[in-house]
């Protein structure tokens, strides 16, 4: 089975395409102010993102096989044009649903997802961290394009003045291709070599399962912190897990 499809099945199993969040605002039953505190948020995570990737990608081995985590870096960063870089095109998106980061500080919610994804990338077995960036960039496409839609249908942004989702639900499952296709080169000159793939195919797994759950996680709660402003209440909902078979 292909990484890709694997990653594809894990994401339905988790659930993390029907949380709260996306349902909610898909329904339009969460107010746009909740939308915009959320999302003031959420900036911190696209602000961070590409920190722990940058991490992940010195400890690739294979230079051949790094450059293509570095091209992902590149795209991060606008290839160059401070205007296109992730972290200012969300920015724009906020100020097109009326809210900026102005005087907005993380919260504990990204705080913790930023913290976990820097742990997976920098300090467990390298194909821990490819598979979570990897599940995350996967999923982060269709949730681009719910996001994406429920704010048109909304009301709240016109189709064509929508900004960074839009990009992102073409790019993502792309990005995400490209840190799986590590994994399955690192996979297959194992077996080439005649050694034992477990470490690798557990690490996969790890990475996996984490990636949905810290992602799903981050969504949940920045419901509850955009209802309280900055006091983290606690989902009662059940969190998930998804293991690797």
């Amino acid at each position: 089975m292909k990484i890709f499809d694997y990653g594809a099945q894990a994401i339905a199993q988790s659930g993390i395409l029907q949380n709260s969040y996306l349902e909610r605002l898909s329904a339009g039953s969460m107010p746009l102010e909740e939308f915009r505190k959320s999302q003031e948020q959420f900036y911190f995570a696209v602000l961070y993102f590409s920190q722990p990737m940058a991490a992940l990608a010195a400890r690739v081995p294979d230079p051949y096989l790094r450059v293509k985590i570095l091209e992902n870096l590149l795209e991060e960063h606008g290839e160059f044009n401070a205007q296109a870089f992730h972290c200012n095109t969300f920015k724009s998106f906020l100020e097109s649903v009326g809210t900026s980061v102005n005087g907005v500080k993380a919260l504990p919610p990204v705080h913790a997802f930023n913290s976990a994804l820097s742990s997976a990338c920098a300090l467990e077995h390298y194909c821990v961290g490819l598979a979570c960036m990897g599940v995350i960039e996967q999923s982060f496409a269709t949730i681009s394009a719910i996001i994406g839609n429920a704010v048109v249908k909304n009301g709240w942004i016109r189709a064509e003045s929508l900004v960074h989702y839009q990009l992102h639900a073409k790019i993502d499952e792309r990005h995400a291709e490209d840190f799986y296709s590590i994994i399955e080169k690192n996979l297959e000159s194992t077996r080439a070599a005649g050694r034992d793939t477990q470490e690798i195919e557990e690490a996969l797994e790890r990475g996996t399962s984490l990636g949905l759950y810290i992602f799903e996680r981050l969504y949940r709660d920045l419901i509850f912190e955009s209802k309280v402003d900055g006091i983290l209440a606690r989902s009662k909902a059940d969190t998930v897990g998804v293991g690797y078979a």
